[in-house]
């Protein structure tokens, strides 16, 4: 532990704490679900993360910076820190600083960024969390911009963790996706685990491959309709019971993610912008796709697709296939509009 974020002190709360393995290092993990059960929570908007990607993935150089320990770096005053104690086999301490677990860490974290990137967040810089992602057209473009945040981060006394920082690539990892060169790809960490899951055995290990999967479901074209049995099997109250449809499926989502998945761009000056869309009683789809030049092949922007209601299911199919269509341009509108 770095100074001061721990103190030896006794306390009427006394939170569980355990050792966990990570990067062949102990990493101590408090506890804090009695605590929280306690604590009004405080809530704060985080970033949309498609408007973050969309945003960065047109850029053609990147810095990434990360904080070092960032929840750590906000200090507690004596009454908050006195609540994060935690008891060990032999002794008791407190953190000075916030740790992670705390049900109001991330709203705070969120705000903090806030302020201190100013009126840099969302042009200069973007950011999710301590995560922070530089784009420019070229070095010169880049260095103007890095001085500005490095600025700002240290006037708020923030400090980055070099192995962590990336400097002047052509294409950068952000929120489990791949950016750059007006793409956007899924994270190659985040596929290998959807590709290399085992399969599920109960309800649980289910909700947690689709979880996975629904990361990543505008690659996937009818990712809803394919999902479909799998989700049925989540139920409360539906019998587990793994079938040759349940496997089709699950081989499916897996195979839709390992291919080349890449979505472009939306680019305003297209020459060809096309909306298709699909409808049924049994779900809904559409997949926007453009072509940059008249004659080029077109490529897909976006995939959405979802399960009618059954209010739904009675619908005419005109009427079916306008609900796609008018849904999906809602959906998209802070894309599209320029």
């Amino acid at each position: 532990m770095a100074p001061l974020q721990i103190k030896n002190k006794f306390s009427p709360y006394a939170s569980p704490v355990l050792l966990v393995k990570q990067d062949g290092k102990n990493r101590l993990c408090d506890d804090f679900r009695r605590l929280n059960k306690q604590t009004i929570r405080q809530r704060y908007p985080l970033p949309d993360m498609s408007e973050q990607l969309e945003a960065l993935a047109a850029g053609k150089m990147f810095i990434q910076l990360h904080l070092a320990s960032g929840y750590l770096q906000i200090p507690l005053t004596p009454e908050a820190a006195e609540k994060t104690a935690f008891i060990t086999a032999d002794t008791t301490g407190q953190f000075t600083r916030m740790p992670f677990g705390l049900s109001s860490a991330v709203a705070e974290f969120t705000r903090l960024m806030q302020y201190v990137l100013g009126p840099l967040q969302g042009k200069t810089v973007h950011n999710y969390l301590d995560d922070m992602v530089i784009d420019g057209s070229d070095w010169p473009d880049l260095l103007t911009k890095l001085r500005s945040v490095l600025g700002r981060l240290k006037s708020a006394a923030l400090t980055l963790k070099p192995s962590k920082c990336l400097f002047g690539t052509k294409s950068i990892e952000f929120l489990g996706f791949v950016v750059g060169g007006g793409e956007i790809r899924p994270g190659l960490k985040k596929t290998r685990a959807i590709n290399e899951y085992p399969v599920p055995e109960d309800a649980y290990s289910l909700r947690r491959f689709l979880g996975l999967a629904s990361f990543f479901r505008r690659f996937i074209p009818k990712f809803a309709l394919i999902a479909s049995p799998l989700n049925k099997l989540t139920k409360k109250g539906e019998r587990f019971c793994w079938g040759e449809e349940h496997e089709a499926a699950f081989r499916k989502l897996q195979a839709a993610l390992v291919s080349d998945s890449v979505l472009t761009l939306f680019r305003p000056d297209a020459a060809t912008t096309e909306l298709h869309t699909d409808a049924s009683t049994i779900g809904l789809g559409a997949m926007l796709m453009q072509s940059v030049k008249l004659g080029d092949p077109l490529r897909v922007v976006y995939n959405a697709c979802r399960k009618t209601s059954d209010a739904e299911t009675r619908y005419h199919s005109s009427k079916l296939e306008l609900l796609r269509s008018g849904g999906q341009v809602v959906k998209q509108r802070s894309q599209w509009v320029t």
